[in-house]
């Protein structure tokens, strides 16, 4: 059988799904969602709290009562700067010992592998087996999960791997590739339980309401070492709203893989990757980002960046007759080093004839193996660092009409005067002396613009020269059909995260 490694490497597949959903409750009160202590889990920590330190988690897996205890100085880092000196282990309902109280740092269940719980000490990662009690030694920098049907897992030791079986013995992957890769993870209790809860709710108090209390979100999700060596990813979702009627708690997580290349010059793996993060808090917090990983043939990430422009890009809502929406759209690889970001903003300076447009950013991965964000000082930056087609002309162009219904003009094509800008534009970053009045005086009032050269073909890139070339030959095209392709249209639209 040919056996294959799967370590997040390539591909535009799901890499993790986290949905909270509601959940029905059928304990002692039928008020509180599922997750907070019954009779079972308080007199357990009743109990345990007089045996150990401490008793921060518990969870319930197929039928059996999971406690997370702790001997030493427990920390909660999600709330605190300080770092957790205690020592975990895990004991049932019964009073059973799962897994000594040796261990450093103890995972989700189920968050890897089903049936096994990773557990880590002294920074090295093994699994334990709720139900049998089995432990995979803590001998691995990181463990997957497994495509092999026969194995439990995938375990690294630097630049090894090796499927690890339920019997405690390991195989060694001689024939390994790297290849696409695809975990789903879905933590909703409807189809896999596989959340924790703090042990100790918080219970809160309404100021205009004496007699109304409401407890804080509980669920707990501590992310597997396989997703948390992504670097981007949190260790811990902490307040877990999983009953869907709380008033503060995270109820979406979302990280998946939008686009992979491999950059032969480098031998790397680039991968284009997104978080969102939905949570009620107060009005609501949305969080929605884009990354860039360069992962080498051993599966490490080398470098990431975030790819900023998310601050500033918006979801755009526009009805035209026929209801659409514009704004970021997935980043995509141009070639091996290049990354294009494609979005509607209002925030591009100098450049007033539009408040809101269609803009392009790019994202290079440099030979050192670093993510950079290319900067220039033309507001049309594709026509410095790629070789454009007739898509980078068309977009969202909208001058709002200044009224209380959200009108605005919409055009869906820059027009000639725009693609005069663009062209000259080229020029002039690299000091062309501009003999037009016009063009003299717009370039003046530009803080970067220097005129020194009458002539600049010189110093135009291949690049500049075949974008001069296809504006040239755009704004021909446009000259006969310019009404019917620019033409704006009243439109009512809106906009936000």
């Amino acid at each position: 059988m040919n056996k294959s490694v799967l370590c997040i490497i390539a591909g535009a597949v799901l890499l993790s799904f986290i949905s909270f959903k509601s959940l029905s409750y059928g304990g002692e009160d039928g008020r509180l969602p599922y997750g907070f202590p019954d009779s079972t889990v308080k007199v357990m920590l009743t109990v345990l709290d007089l045996k150990y330190s401490k008793t921060p988690l518990f969870t319930k897996m197929d039928d059996q009562y999971l406690f997370y205890v702790c001997k030493g100085t427990w920390v909660d880092t999600t709330k605190s700067k300080g770092k957790s000196k205690a020592l975990m282990g895990i004991v049932n309902e019964k009073q059973e010992l799962i897994l000594p109280v040796e261990y450093t740092k103890l995972y989700t269940p189920d968050a890897t592998t089903r049936g096994y719980i990773e557990i880590e000490k002294n920074g090295k990662r093994g699994l334990v087996n709720y139900h049998t009690k089995k432990i995979i030694p803590c001998d691995y920098d990181v463990i997957y999960p497994s495509d092999d049907w026969t194995s439990i897992a995938i375990g690294k030791i630097y630049h090894d791997f090796y499927y690890l079986y339920a019997t405690g013995k390991r195989e060694l992957i001689t024939d390994k590739y790297f290849m696409i890769g695809s975990w789903n993870i879905n933590i909703s209790r409807e189809t896999s339980p596989t959340l924790l809860y703090d042990s100790y709710p918080k219970k809160k108090r309404e100021d205009d309401d004496d007699n109304y209390f409401w407890y804080q979100a509980t669920g707990v999700y501590i992310t597997p070492s396989y997703l948390l060596s992504l670097k981007y990813l949190p260790a811990v979702f902490n307040g877990v709203d999983i009953k869907g009627n709380f008033q503060e708690g995270i109820t979406d997580i979302k990280s998946e893989i939008k686009d992979s290349h491999h950059n032969k010059n480098i031998d790397l793996y680039s991968l284009i990757t997104s978080f969102k993060y939905l949570a009620i808090e107060g009005r609501g917090e949305v969080i929605d980002r884009n990354y860039i990983l360069l992962k080498d043939k051993h599966g490490s990430v080398r470098d990431y960046g975030e790819i900023t422009e998310d601050n500033n890009a918006y979801l755009y809502f526009i009805d035209d007759g026929n209801e659409s929406n514009d704004g970021i759209f997935t980043p995509i690889f141009i070639n091996d080093s290049i990354v294009q970001l494609h979005y509607t903003t209002d925030t591009v300076l100098n450049f007033s004839k539009y408040d809101h447009l269609t803009q392009f950013s790019y994202y290079k991965i440099n030979r050192t193996a670093k993510v950079e964000k290319l900067e220039s000082n033309r507001i049309f930056d594709m026509t410095k660092f790629v070789v454009m087609g007739e898509e980078h002309f068309k977009g969202s162009f909208i001058k709002d009409m200044k009224t209380d219904d959200n009108k605005g003009m919409l055009s869906k094509s820059l027009d000639l005067e725009d693609l005069d800008l663009m062209r000259n534009e080229i020029y002039a970053d690299y000091g062309l002396k501009f003999k037009t009045e016009k063009w003299n005086t717009y370039f003046s009032k530009q803080a970067w613009y220097t005129p020194k050269y009458d002539n600049v073909e010189a110093y135009l890139t291949e690049i500049d020269k075949a974008n001069m070339k296809l504006i040239l030959s755009y704004q021909e095209n446009l000259k006969n059909s310019e009404l019917l392709i620019t033409q704006p249209k009243v439109v009512t639209y809106w906009y936000g995260w």
